[in-house]
């Protein structure tokens, strides 16, 4: 038995093609541009929206199971990860001294379990301008994302139909999370982990602790289009769901204060993600929405997971062949990267995605 499938959104892959653009502009670090946070803040709440709206339908269809959604992850995520880590790992004895590698095969065995994001703590500030010396960076992000996925389905599967429940209790995540980062930037990271020094700090950037809300705010989205099916109506309506959106996050972009930025910053875009999609999902025809749905911005989106496993490779290599860090590099060089970043990083995307095209397809065997 199959679940009946939930409506496809091609939108949603222009929404992943603007995340991935955010975050490969990010790193050529051009002045001005702080939106590669705003990148992953928006992977995560379309990864929220989407894992909960396949949740909650196949367990409207009474045929959820655990091994069902694992299988699915897995398929999903561990073939180009593994592979990119992989060919990482095959470079970087050529390209990292022996301390960078000895912190290197930490992170890789960190990356594979996907507890980077614990490994880099203890290693090294996430912020720091050794950030070149370590490739496998960006995977604390996967590592945050696969935490909360080891006890979501359980907590959606528990409450089942006891939708406000549910709510409340995906609001208090989303409450708790913001509570707990200023605990964090005011009284320091648990544990014993290292605070930095510098104006933002990594336990309240890196830790799903203090960044499940932003997947929760995903998650809450779906839950009320699903059981809902509420929408806003008329034009009007829509368009100023995504102007509060967008003013949410030019807000979120400008305010500079570092307890700002380490608390607020993530709540008001995870809100903004929330507006946006009620926007977008109230007038399935408009402009917006077919801006979306351009074929490039849908090839983007397919390709983004890809791409974002392979981002920061042209930075790491521009570092390696010049020594010099991007951002004291030029800005005609910055730009430069910019387009041979996207090439190379869309090239090895497109790779990734053919070369695992037949293991994520190996659904008969886990009757999904």
């Amino acid at each position: 038995m199959t679940a009946p499938a939930a409506p496809h959104r091609q939108d949603i892959q222009g929404l992943r093609a603007i995340a991935i653009l955010l975050v490969l502009v990010h790193h050529a670090r051009l002045p001005g541009l702080p939106g590669g946070f705003l990148g992953v803040d928006m992977f995560f709440v379309i990864s929220g929206y989407l894992m909960a709206g396949l949740i909650d339908n196949r367990l409207n269809s009474g045929i959820f199971t655990l091994k069902d959604f694992y299988a699915r992850r897995i398929r999903r995520l561990f073939p180009a990860a593994y592979a990119t880590l992989t060919l990482t790992a095959l470079a970087a004895p050529w390209l990292l001294d022996s301390v960078e590698y000895g912190k290197f095969v930490k992170q890789l065995a960190g990356s594979f379990a996907f507890v980077v994001n614990v490994v880099l703590w203890k290693q090294t500030d996430y912020f720091s301008t050794a950030a070149e010396l370590k490739p496998l960076l960006h995977m604390w992000s996967l590592a945050v994302e696969e935490q909360f996925y080891l006890t979501f389905p359980l907590l959606i599967a528990v409450m089942g139909g006891r939708t406000k429940l549910l709510i409340g209790t995906l609001i208090a995540i989303c409450v708790g999370c913001l509570v707990w980062r200023l605990h964090i930037v005011h009284y320091g990271a648990p544990f014993g982990f290292h605070q930095s020094d510098n104006s933002l700090h990594p336990y309240t950037y890196c830790a799903s602790d203090a960044r499940m809300d932003s997947i929760a705010y995903g998650c809450l989205t779906a839950v009320l289009f699903h059981r809902f099916a509420y929408r806003l109506k008329g034009m009007f309506a829509c368009w100023s769901a995504i102007g509060i959106a967008g003013v949410l996050v030019i807000v979120s972009l400008i305010l500079r204060d570092a307890d700002f930025r380490e608390t607020y910053r993530y709540s008001l875009q995870g809100l903004a993600m929330v507006c946006l999609f009620y926007g977008l999902f109230g007038d399935s025809a408009g402009l917006a929405v077919r801006l979306l749905e351009m074929p490039v911005m849908r090839k983007m989106g397919v390709l983004s997971y890809g791409a974002y496993l392979w981002h920061l490779e042209p930075v790491n290599a521009y570092y390696w062949w010049s020594g010099t860090k991007m951002m004291a590099a030029d800005t005609t060089t910055k730009l430069i990267m910019i387009v041979v970043g996207f090439a190379f990083t869309y090239a090895m995307a497109q790779l990734s995605f053919t070369m695992t095209t037949p293991l994520r397809n190996l659904r008969s065997r886990f009757h999904s």
